[in-house]
């Protein structure tokens, strides 16, 4: 009387647990001389849902041939947001208000762990970005700038301060702007 028989086991969480919310374990204890016994216990699992969103400047029509973003060149612009948490997301939204949207997967219904969802668009390059030497546009909690006078596929550094805005004409404003930044890749 009063003996136990003990069963000590481990269990590693599944991404399927995560999605359902709970991990449900029963146990049961059986003998010749007895009908089967269960207890159940039910765990809460917590998921932790993230994403990260990533802007790219990926083209340059460059309308003018000079190689730089000058005024009417029209920039490409595609953003991803990968799932970067533990559950799958829903009705994932990507938006960007500086341009025409031309592409993309967004809005998604899903997005698996690791998947991604995404929006291309385009914008054409005005007077006033150049007078003023930037572009800025902004996407979730992180800022992507354009400055015109860039050749395609350079960058301005995530750490510069706005530029002060120029009176110049458009090439000595492009001069200057390649004069005073450091060309690094974001």
């Amino acid at each position: 009387m009063g003996g136990t028989c003990t069963l000590i086991g481990t269990y590693t969480v599944t991404a399927a647990d995560v999605t359902t919310g709970s991990i449900s374990n029963t146990g049961t204890g059986d003998s010749n001389e007895t009908g089967p016994d269960t207890d159940t216990v039910n765990t809460p699992v917590v998921g932790s849902p993230a994403l990260n969103t990533v802007k790219a400047r990926t083209g340059n029509a460059d309308g003018d041939g000079t190689g730089t973003v000058t005024q009417g060149d029209v920039l490409t612009y595609t953003i991803t947001v990968t799932n970067t948490g533990n559950v799958p997301l829903t009705n994932v939204v990507v938006s960007d208000p500086l341009i025409t949207p031309t592409g993309g997967t967004t809005p998604c219904a899903s997005v698996a762990v690791g998947g991604t969802c995404t929006l291309t668009g385009t914008y054409t390059v005005t007077a006033a970005d150049v007078t003023t030497g930037w572009i800025s546009n902004y996407r979730h909690r992180r800022l992507q700038r354009d400055r015109p006078g860039y050749r395609y596929g350079q960058h301005a550094s995530r750490r510069q301060s706005r530029a002060t805005p120029s009176r110049h004409e458009p090439a000595t404003l492009m001069a200057m702007a390649r004069a005073r930044s450091p060309r690094a890749t974001c």
